[in-house]
């Protein structure tokens, strides 16, 4: 075995250890690499609509800091679903729609959750920290989306591929 190799089965030992990921016998590590390298690229890429869809819940939507979090979760919840849906676990895509995306809304709702209470704890921690910087406190709410998303992102992979995509 090649220190690569090594260094990758350690990493998914790790993983599975850590967040009780089921390794596919037939795939071994390299397919989970290859799902949580996919369902990380989704992930950032649905960053960018959940910043959007906050931009859009502020300013056209007229939704408190609060109110419009919860808005663009979904909205990113959503879009992440479809493609990891597609992309990063297309073997698994067995049930219906519906019911496949109510499973994985409630499923990643405790990541929501930490992603939600990060992104509460930037905002006040920032508004203290930057207070009297007006231009800078405008950023807080798309800085605490970064964050929260960051912090439950290993929840979430392990819970989609655990439960969800099976």
């Amino acid at each position: 075995m090649s220190a690569g190799t090594s260094s990758v089965a350690a990493v998914c030992a790790s993983i599975r250890r850590a967040r009780g990921c089921a390794i596919k016998a037939s795939g071994g590590y390299a397919v989970v690499v290859g799902e949580f390298v996919r369902f990380t690229t989704i992930g950032f890429f649905g960053l960018f609509v959940d910043m959007g869809a906050l931009w859009f819940a502020l300013n056209a939507l007229s939704l408190n800091l609060y109110g419009g979090r919860i808005f663009s979760f979904l909205v990113a919840a959503t879009f992440t679903w479809g493609c990891n849906r597609l992309y990063t676990f297309r073997e698994a895509r067995g049930g219906g729609l519906l019911g496949q995306w109510l499973k994985f809304l409630s499923v990643n709702a405790v990541g929501g959750l930490v992603n939600f209470a990060v992104y509460v704890a930037v905002l006040h921690q920032g508004a203290v920290m930057l207070a009297g910087r007006a231009e800078l406190l405008a950023y807080l709410p798309y800085v605490g989306v970064a964050a929260g998303s960051a912090a439950g992102l290993f929840l979430n992979f392990a819970a989609s591929k655990r439960l969800i995509f099976r």
